[in-house]
């Protein structure tokens, strides 16, 4: 179970994230006992990008590695287009960021767009 939530309210952001503690395969299981050993689900990309994920896992790790720190939003946004479709809408991603204004993208169920708030989770 995965969630992550994110709120715009006059000139603040708030994100809150859970961490994955939960592996599909049995192996990883027993070597990650620890809370410690979790992943984070939110990246501060730089001082005015953040991305959150939720779902399957491989396909956020990959958007992730894709996304440059000198990356324009909209190249950013149409990696983690491309990355939603691939899983097949199963990866879902908040893409918060503050360049000219406080903006919070959603891209959840094959659907794209500017949010005031929003959550996503699986």
């Amino acid at each position: 179970m995965s969630l992550i939530v994110a709120r715009k309210a006059e000139n603040q952001l708030s994100i809150v994230s859970d961490t994955k503690l939960t592996y599909p395969d049995q192996e990883t299981r027993r070597t990650k006992d620890s809370p410690s050993d979790g992943i984070i689900k939110s990246v501060i990309i730089n001082s005015e990008i953040c991305v959150s994920f939720a779902g399957e896992i491989d396909y956020a790790v990959m958007a992730i590695k894709e996304i440059l720190d000198g990356d324009s939003v909209s190249k950013i946004i149409e990696t983690l287009k491309k990355y939603h479709i691939q899983s097949e809408y199963r990866t879902e991603f908040l893409l918060c960021y503050s360049k000219l204004e406080l903006t919070i993208y959603k891209f959840k169920n094959n659907e794209f767009g500017a949010v005031a708030s929003s959550w996503i989770g699986v």
